[in-house]
């Protein structure tokens, strides 16, 4: 198959769950030699780029240039560059970024060739904005004119609202081999994730000062970024909390990097509100770190009694219970992390590969039997 990857995010440049999955995605399915892959996404200089290796080609377009902008990926010059270049037009599109909108829908049409959505999450769930709202409708968009819209769980299909015309495909995770490196004590706890209200981030600083007031060693590690208004914010409620000693801040980190710290840590608390699939919770139960966790939205298909410790409400008191439960019973603490190791297998990237790839040859057969 020649497939086009169009993503706002890709290796090395990620800023979250859908740069990973972009680039672990294409990874795999490079790996067999049938497939062609071609990426275009954005580079970090003021030029482009063009780097081949053995079947996989990434296009990375010069950012703030006349090719892209931060929310835009330009139709008509970067398919000027194409047919500059003499590129021969793919067999599918496989969109995963609402920046690409007109460049998926401009490629569509020129080329007369399935269009696939991953769907990572949903605009509209964003705090409401100006740009939110216009994004919101790019997105609506690709709903309406892809053949296929993936999205990597049940809760996001019905989120999504086109149940005929979307497919669940959960995202994948690395399985790293287990080693006998010692861990942090369970009371040096990890949040992973964006620094915006629907984390939870709030909560679990105040849950931090409650638990504080009987376990004065517990410390809480912060990976991830956000709006600077936002974490500043956050540093003045641990001053007021009186927690600032307690919590460092390592800000965004690159994905290996965070599969170090998941390895390291005593504990990932991930007290989300929403989640469309819950990636960094598959990849701590990959890491066999102890989880507590909310089950909001897509965290359900790996967020349970067996896997992890429940937190049943995004509030200071419930969190710091379930993170003393987690502490109070170590044996079912240690089940769970088995448990949750042994479920992260089953959303191994090259299974879910398998899946994508049997998808687009679906797709690429059926607009072949339309065409003949």
């Amino acid at each position: 198959m020649r497939i086009f990857v169009l993503s706002n995010e890709f290796h090395p440049l990620i800023i979250g769950g859908l740069g990973i999955v972009a680039t672990e995605l294409t990874q795999r399915l490079v790996q067999d030699p049938a497939n062609e892959v071609t990426v275009l996404t954005k580079g970090h200089k003021r030029f482009g780029q063009v780097k081949r290796h053995d079947n996989l080609k990434v296009v990375r377009f010069p950012r703030h240039s006349n090719y892209t902008s931060r929310t835009h990926f330009f139709p008509e010059p970067i398919l000027n560059w194409l047919r500059e270049q003499g590129t021969s037009p793919p067999e599918l599109l496989h969109v995963h970024s609402v920046q690409c909108q007109e460049l998926a829908l401009l490629l569509q049409s020129n080329w007369n060739i399935p269009l696939v959505y991953s769907c990572h999450s949903l605009v509209r769930h964003e705090r409401s904005s100006l740009a939110r709202d216009k994004m919101a409708k790019r997105q609506e968009l690709l709903f309406t004119f892809a053949d296929r819209i993936t999205a990597p769980s049940a809760w996001l299909q019905q989120e999504i609202g086109r149940p005929e015309k979307t497919t669940v495909i959960p995202n994948g995770v690395i399985l790293p081999p287990e080693t006998d490196r010692r861990r942090a004590p369970l009371d040096q706890l990890l949040f992973v994730g964006r620094l915006v209200r629907d984390k939870g981030i709030e909560e679990l600083l105040h849950a931090l000062a409650l638990l504080r007031q009987t376990e004065p060693r517990v410390r809480l590690t912060v990976v991830g970024g956000g709006a600077e208004r936002y974490t500043l914010h956050l540093h003045s409620l641990c001053e007021r909390l009186g927690v600032t000693g307690a919590v460092r801040w390592l800000g965004p980190r690159t994905h290996r990097e965070v599969q170090r710290a998941y390895r390291t840590a005593g504990a990932l608390v991930l007290p989300s509100r929403s989640e469309s699939f819950g990636l960094v919770a598959l990849e701590a139960l990959a890491a066999g770190i102890p989880l507590v966790s909310t089950q909001s939205g897509g965290l359900q298909h790996s967020v349970n009694e067996t896997t992890a410790t429940l937190i049943p409400a995004v509030a200071p008191q419930t969190i710091a219970d379930a993170i003393r439960s987690m502490w109070q019973d170590p044996e079912r603490t240690a089940a769970r992390r088995e448990a949750g190791r042994k479920l992260a297998g089953e959303y191994d990237w090259t299974k879910i590969a398998f899946r994508y790839g049997a998808l687009f040859q679906a797709l690429i057969a059926e607009r072949g039997s339309r065409n003949a």
